[in-house]
């Protein structure tokens, strides 16, 4: 209901904006809305995933069994359901701000459902990683180490977001 709102994916002129000044996004969608089988690791403040327009596309480890306390799938990362906080080095990639579920939304929030906004890709699949706490540091501080990049790879990630800023 609120994809008129959306101005950078397709710009009608709403709120004094040049129409057609966006990415022209139903021509996309005519191509591809992006494939269930296609993972996108989110490396930010984390991701609500029980969001309404996200909790659908958001990725699962299929090698671990929730909640058992054991590395199923021997990865060396212990009950990572659904990605790994890289700050606190836990299983809960949940969202320590916002702008990892807005960084989210924008990617893979569902089409169709009858809430909130729709992503440019609404069905590919959100991997959460949580690497910043919040705040903002120096920004070597949010470079993110090679084990983050081996984590998302390793677990089939095959795009990368890492859209933040510093000071």
């Amino acid at each position: 209901p609120r994809f008129f709102e959306l101005w950078g994916l397709n710009n009608t002129g709403q709120d004094n904006g040049d129409s057609g000044v966006d990415i022209s996004i139903d021509e996309a969608w005519d191509v591809s809305t992006g494939a269930s089988n296609v993972t996108e690791a989110v490396i930010d403040t984390g991701v609500d995933m029980l969001h309404e327009d996200l909790v659908d596309n958001i990725w699962v480890n299929e090698g671990e069994i929730p909640n058992n306390n054991i590395d199923d799938d021997g990865n060396g990362y212990i009950d990572d359901v659904n990605g790994w906080d890289f700050c606190d080095n836990d299983n809960d990639p949940s969202d320590g701000g916002t702008h990892g579920t807005h960084v989210a939304g924008t990617i893979a929030a569902s089409a169709g459902n009858g809430k909130g906004i729709v992503g440019v890709a609404p069905n590919v699949k959100i991997m959460p990683i949580r690497l910043l706490a919040g705040g903002y540091k120096s920004c070597s501080a949010y470079i993110p180490s090679s084990e983050v990049f081996k984590y998302v790879a390793d677990n089939g990630a095959s795009i990368v977001n890492t859209s933040y800023g510093c000071a």
